[in-house]
């Protein structure tokens, strides 16, 4: 999942902290010494911290949202239907079920912003300075990878979501420096016959949208009350 869904899953009566926290585990790997997410939660649950505690809840929100997500019967059929018809796209991708995976994620989180405009707003809201140092403080080990990632997080927070998502040709761009970042990028992204193809895609796969967002909420929610989890990171 991308941020603005592992945003979206959450109780909406999440705290800043908590929302700025779901998106640490996938910055980690910016930093200059990553964590290891499954001892930092551990460390986090020991302290004695009411902010380290929140910061693990969304941690934790975050690793049970991946887990259900990824072995999701709708997110499954919508990445292997993509990596099937990407390559007719993109000649040379080496790599089709990731990008599928990528443009899924993507596509999900343009859903979340056509279907409500305040969206991107509510979420760059949480990234206030306090949150982000308090998140900062707690989410690394090392004072340079706590430097990194507030700087990273004040980042995030100031992205254009909404502008990226509402436009096709955007989308594609904010595509083409996902993929670059991913470490398997080859040649050259077909730009073009992404924007040609994403409000298709998003077409195709909007109706499984909700189902799909409220199985991974209500896997969050089991988790955190302390009932069975439906999906262990």
């Amino acid at each position: 999942m991308n941020f603005l869904a592992h945003d979206a899953i959450l109780p909406g009566e999440a705290p800043a902290l908590v929302r700025v926290a779901s998106a640490l585990p996938d910055l980690f790997r910016l930093l200059p010494t990553p964590p290891l997410p499954l001892l930092l939660l551990r460390a986090l649950r020991q302290s004695a911290s009411p902010d380290a505690h929140a910061v693990a809840r969304g941690i934790r929100a975050h690793l049970v949202a991946d887990a259900t997500f990824h072995r999701h019967q709708v997110f499954l059929e919508r990445m292997e239907g993509l990596a099937a018809e990407l390559p007719a796209l993109w000649p040379g991708l080496g790599e089709p079920e990731l990008a599928g995976h990528i443009l899924v994620e993507m596509l999900l989180d343009r859903w979340l912003v056509r279907q409500d405009a305040g969206r991107a707003e509510r979420f760059a809201a949480a990234f206030a300075p306090e949150p982000i140092a308090t998140a900062a403080q707690h989410g690394a080990g090392d004072p340079a990878s706590r430097a990194a990632l507030g700087r990273i997080l004040s980042s995030l927070g100031a992205s254009t979501f909404r502008q990226d998502y509402g436009d096709d040709e955007r989308f594609a761009r904010r595509f083409e420096r996902a993929w670059e970042r991913s470490g398997f990028a080859t040649g050259a992204v077909p730009r073009g016959a992404i924007t040609a193809a994403v409000e298709r895609w998003a077409g195709e796969l909007a109706p499984d949208c909700p189902a799909l967002l409220q199985a991974v909420a209500d896997a969050v929610q089991r988790d955190a009350s302390g009932d069975a989890p439906a999906a262990a990171p």
